[in-house]
């Protein structure tokens, strides 16, 4: 419901969310999960907590979190990096190979301010894909084959992140935060210009995002605790002609703008034994598409547009019980109302939620937990008729301006639901056991099964609609297509992993996979799909010494981290294709003193996906039943970060 711009940057932008998926799993190997700690396995609740997006998150298994204290450090700290890569580009016939240059340039600082009761943190990182040099590929492309069109694996990018924090505590039980944070985002199509006869540049998609957050957390007593957050996000989003989109598609160019605001109370409570969670949630949305006709690529007043609007509320109470110390109950239950307007309110949403989490003995812990979880009606919504033989007009849900003279099969394709549709719904169980094998390893098995019900998902039939009670009346109406909502899915995976947790010389962890996923439509869209997945996946951290050294051996052969990950992936929706993906990254620390850490890194990413995509083309090449295989694995290989590399250093003060 509320717009996330991370993920739209990783499938526009994917070198960066290779990089940061990478570092982020290094990161997870150097934490030590408690149930393989040499003390005997904590017993942690199970199943998730009933919080809210602006409401943060409580570790499981304590009722009242200590409030948030500012550093006390009258020093400021800090980083600074720039890493320089490649990405190798190729043309669709492969006759032409190239390397496309990015860079990234960010540093981060923080501190305390005062007498320690305030701090601060400041962060702004830039990445970028060289246009010029794409340019100059596509004029030689063009000039040897006669062929101008994209590389399927390369979106060019460029992309920045900004994020201010402060904090203060008024007093040892009253602390306080503002944070604000920017992200945007510019792909560009690069196509030919008809004058120059030579490819030329085009803004198709620009991501924006700003985010305004504050928070507030008051111990009440000893053992109580109320928190209060509240956050606005403004997005836009411009995109091209034709790009698929939620409700509304168009053949011009859109601009989408959301506005959220989200507001949230959480009290934690704890009588002896047993913690106590309670709160509420408000959400508000506003949503405006705009359909772009100006030749200058900009929203004009003159342009058509739709916008909607939503509200949600969300109640929620949950006790966890610590029965022994072997043994955590925990059971809750959650309500949310969404009002849209043209739509009959569900008012149907209790969620009951129960957990269990045992563990026989030290070495050995159980959890499980069932639970059913709602979910709501995105934006943009448009109420379709009550039945086939009637029109519905689309200003019940939202309001449309449309320019004189414009056909409304030109601005877009509609797309409707009944204005009696619920919210769908998820019926949720797994089941987790945890066995610590020695001092510092530990194995797990898990089971999963969800049960989508009442989803929604495009009906082949068209609806009658129009854009005014005088066009109702008139027979001035139009088509959309309608969604209906009596679809269900199911869900069942079983992983198994082994975990080396960090020792002297570094961890690993290897775990298996295996998920099988059907849906099936009802009505007039009665079709059957599945897929089954079977994924492997490696990670580990080897790692020299951390201490600075004594003599020039060890200051050579200290500070240094190799960090790999190793990813195979088999699905049966593409017959035929496996992709396996190897990341690495080497990092050589070097130390000035206690204050200051250099780190020098390189780094590759995806070195397997010439391999992927020299095998699917192999496959096309064979002949004609196989030609839609390498077509299948060019639209899953453009949503994946491309294969490079990259180097840079990176200054801790």
């Amino acid at each position: 419901m509320i717009p996330r711009l991370p993920v739209a940057v990783g499938l526009l932008c994917g070198w960066p969310l290779c990089v940061a998926a990478q570092y982020n799993s290094a990161k997870a190997q150097e934490s030590v999960p408690s149930a393989v700690q040499e003390t005997p396995v904590p017993v942690e609740s199970a199943g998730p907590v009933y919080e809210f997006s602006a409401a943060g998150t409580v570790s499981s298994n304590q009722a009242v979190p200590d409030a948030p204290l500012p550093a006390r450090t009258s020093k400021p700290h800090g980083q600074v990096n720039g890493f320089l890569g490649s990405i190798p580009i190729l043309a669709p016939d492969a006759t032409l190979r190239d390397v496309l240059p990015v860079s990234e340039l960010g540093g981060s600082l923080g501190g305390s301010i005062g007498w320690g009761r305030s701090s601060y943190f400041v962060s702004l990182d830039q990445f970028g894909m060289s246009q010029r040099k794409m340019l100059s590929f596509l004029t030689s492309m063009r000039a040897q084959t006669g062929n101008d069109s994209l590389p399927v694996n390369l979106n060019p990018a460029a992309s920045g992140t900004f994020v201010a924090r402060a904090d203060h505590q008024f007093s040892q039980r009253d602390s306080a935060y503002a944070q604000f944070n920017r992200d945007n985002l510019r792909s560009y199509s690069l196509r030919p210009d008809a004058k120059l006869n030579v490819p030329g540049l085009a803004t198709d998609i620009g991501i924006s995002q700003q985010t305004a957050a504050v928070g507030n957390t008051v111990t009440i007593s000893p053992n109580t605790l109320d928190e209060t957050k509240a956050q606005f996000i403004s997005s836009d989003v411009q995109l091209p002609a034709g790009a698929p989109a939620i409700g509304i598609q168009s053949n011009l160019p859109t601009a989408r703008r959301d506005k959220v605001f989200e507001a949230a109370s959480n009290i934690y409570r704890q009588i002896g034994g047993q913690g106590l969670r309670m709160g509420g949630d408000f959400i508000s949305n506003e949503m405006n598409i705009s359909f772009i006709e100006s030749g200058l690529g900009r929203v004009s007043s003159g342009n058509a547009s739709f916008s909607q609007s939503d509200r949600s509320t969300g109640l929620y109470a949950q006790s966890e019980k610590q029965v022994n110390p072997s043994l955590v109950l925990t059971c809750g239950i959650r309500y949310d109302v969404q009002t849209l307007r043209g739509f009959r309110t569900d008012t149907n949403n209790l969620a009951p939620q129960l957990g269990v989490a045992w563990a026989p003995s030290s070495s050995t812990v159980i959890r499980g937990g069932v639970g059913i979880y709602y979910d709501q009606i995105p934006l943009p919504a448009v109420a379709g008729p009550l039945d086939a033989d009637t029109t519905a007009n689309i200003l019940n849900s939202g309001r449309f301006v449309s320019r004189d003279g414009l056909l409304m099969k030109q601005v877009a394709l509609f797309t409707t639901m009944s204005p009696t549709i619920q919210n769908s719904y998820a019926e949720h169980g797994d089941i987790e056991v945890e066995q610590k094998v020695g001092a510092t390893s530990v194995i797990s098995a898990e089971s999963q099964n969800v049960r989508g019900v009442q989803l929604a998902l495009p009906e082949s039939k068209f609806v009658s609609l129009c854009t005014s009670s005088l066009a109702c009346k008139a027979g001035n109406t139009f088509w959309g297509q309608e969604i209906g909502s009596g679809a269900v899915s199911t869900y069942s995976g079983t992983s198994v992993a082994f975990t080396q947790q960090p020792t002297h010389w570094g961890s690993y962890k290897v775990a298996y996979a295996y998920a099988t996923a059907q849906g099936a439509g009802t009505g007039e869209n009665s079709s059957l799909v599945s897929d089954t997945m079977r994924r492997a996946t490696f990670t580990g951290v080897l790692h020299t010494s951390a201490e600075p050294g004594s003599d020039l051996w060890q200051h050579l052969a200290n500070g240094f981290v190799l960090t790999g990950t190793a990813d195979y992936l088999n699905r049966s929706e593409f017959t035929g294709l496996d992709f396996f993906t190897i990341n690495a990254r080497i990092m050589k620390t070097i130390a000035w003193g206690q204050r200051y850490h250099l780190d020098a890194l390189a780094e590759t990413c995806n070195m397997m996906q010439r391999a992927n995509a020299a095998f699917a083309r192999s496959l096309a090449e064979t002949g004609g039943s196989a030609v839609g295989i390498y077509s299948a694995y060019e639209k899953v290989a453009s949503m994946q970060s491309p294969d490079g590399g990259r180097v840079g250093i990176r200054l801790n003060f």
